[in-house]
C-alpha cells in the first residue's frame, strides 16, 4: 500500500505500531507514513497514575493515537493514546482494514490489465481522499459513480466497477429498528399483527420480532444500505400512520 510522505496534521488519527518501550515513553511507527516514527510519553498513554507502561501497550502491537505536537523542521511527532475515544479507535481501525483490502483489490486488477499500474491509480485516489478506506466508504455510501469520477483510464474504471459491484452484491447488511408498540384493547396483540401485515405489504422481506411487551424489533437483510434505509423509513411511516388510525401507541426507540 502506498504510504504518505511528509508529516501528519495536528489532531489527525494515526495507525501506529509500538516499536520500543522504556519506563517513561514508547516509540511508535506511523504505519500510514513513509519512514516516520513518533514518541508516546507515559503521561499520554492513559488517564491517572501509571505504574507500568507495559500494562497498557505491548511491543509490535497496533494502536490508534492522535497527533499531538509536530515539529516540521526536525520531523518530530508527539502522539497521544489517552485522548482517542473508543468510537474513534474502532472507526480508524475499520478504515485501515478497508484500505488494505482495497489495496489488494487494486493489485489484483493491475495483474489482469496491461495498461497502467495499481500504484498510479492509488496515487490518483489519494489526491482527493485521505485514504483508500475513505474512498471505499464513499463508494459504499454513494455508489459506483464515485469510481466513474476518477481521472483514470476507462479500462481501469470498468474493471474496478465490476469488482466493487461484485463485492457489494456479496455483502449482506441487516437493517433493523427497535419499536415501542402498545394497544390496550383485549385483542391488542392481534391488532398489532394486522398493522404490521398491512404496513409490510410493499416490503415482504421485513420481519417482526417480539422482544418483551411492548417492545418489538423489525428487520430485513439487503446489500444496499442507502436504499435499505429508505425502505425502512417508508415502512416506519406507514406503521405510524396505521397505528394512529387504530388507537395504537407507536414510536421508534433510539
Amino acid at each position: 500500500m502506498k504510504l504518505k510522505r511528509g508529516l501528519p496534521k495536528r489532531n489527525e488519527l494515526l495507525v501506529c505500531t509500538v516499536k520500543s518501550i522504556s519506563p517513561h515513553s514508547a516509540f511508535v511507527s506511523l504505519d500510514e507514513y513513509e519512514n516516520q516514527d513518533a514518541m508516546l510519553h507515559i503521561s499520554e498513554v492513559a488517564s491517572g497514575r501509571i505504574k507500568n507502561i507495559k500494562d497498557y501497550i505491548q511491543h509490535e502491537k497496533q494502536i490508534i493515537c492522535i497527533a499531538l505536537r509536530i515539529n516540521y523542521d526536525k520531523r518530530y511527532v508527539d502522539v497521544s493514546l489517552k485522548r482517542v475515544r473508543e468510537g474513534e479507535k474502532k472507526r480508524k481501525f475499520a478504515e485501515w482494514r478497508l484500505s488494505k483490502r482495497f489495496d489488494k483489490l487494486l493489485e489484483f486488477i493491475g495483474k489482469k490489465l496491461k495498461t497502467g499500474t495499481s500504484e498510479d491509480v492509488e496515487e490518483e485516489i489519494l489526491k482527493d481522499y485521505n485514504s483508500l478506506g475513505d474512498f471505499m466508504k464513499l463508494v459504499q455510501r454513494k455508489g459506483i459513480e464515485v469510481i466513474d469520477s476518477l481521472s483514470i483510464n476507462n479500462e481501469w474504471k470498468k474493471e474496478m466497477i465490476k469488482e466493487v459491484e461484485a463485492i457489494i452484491a456479496r455483502k449482506k447488511i441487516k437493517i433493523k429498528k427497535d419499536l415501542f408498540i402498545k394497544n390496550l384493547n383485549p385483542d391488542g396483540s392481534e391488532m398489532i399483527k394486522q398493522i404490521f401485515s398491512k404496513a409490510s405489504e410493499k416490503v415482504p422481506q421485513i420481519e417482526l420480532k417480539y422482544r418483551a411487551a411492548p417492545k418489538y424489533e423489525v428487520f430485513f437483510v439487503t446489500n444496499d444500505y442507502k436504499e435499505g434505509e429508505k425502505i425502512m423509513n417508508s415502512f416506519l411511516e406507514e406503521m405510524e400512520s396505521l397505528s394512529k388510525k387504530n388507537n395504537t401507541e407507536f414510536k421508534v426507540l433510539l
